[in-house]
């Protein structure tokens, strides 16, 4: 019984440490210049063009704006994974506290950050892919409980 508890035990730990780099990552992205955040997300636009001229998409700058949009909703789908993880059900409140200080940090970080600025609707963007990966988790423990 011991050794299945150390199992446990270090299966959430290692959890745990990807939780962690995965905010540092989030964090990181919000220290990048917004020059050299656009380009990166220029580069992914340059690549998804002609995926998005055939769906009829004409607007570069509207797309542009969408992927960026789309890549804080994917990071944050992301996280709350990785925090259901470590936190299971059991936790409810640690993993709910992450949804939301994670990304209000994040977005304080780039107000500091030149060419950047913390944006409230980004937050919201950010809990919406947070919520979605809860309902994800939610559902398949759901499934795995039949």
């Amino acid at each position: 019984m011991d050794t299945i508890i150390a199992k446990i035990r270090s299966a959430k730990r290692g959890w745990l440490v990807a939780l962690v780099v995965w905010v540092l990552f989030i964090w990181g992205n919000s220290l990048v210049p917004g020059d050299a955040s656009s380009e990166e997300s220029g580069l992914i636009l340059e690549l998804l063009s002609p995926l998005i001229r055939a769906l009829g998409v004409a607007d570069m700058d509207a797309a542009h704006t969408f992927i960026r949009k789309c890549g804080h909703f994917s990071e944050y789908l992301v996280l709350a994974l990785l925090a259901w993880k470590v936190f299971d059900r059991e936790a409810l409140a640690a993993a709910v506290a992450i949804g939301i200080a994670v990304p209000c940090i994040d977005e304080t970080i780039q107000r500091f950050v030149p060419g950047r600025c913390g944006v409230v609707g980004d937050v919201l963007i950010d809990c919406a892919g947070f919520a979605v990966g809860t309902v994800l988790c939610l559902l398949a423990w759901r499934r795995r409980g039949r």
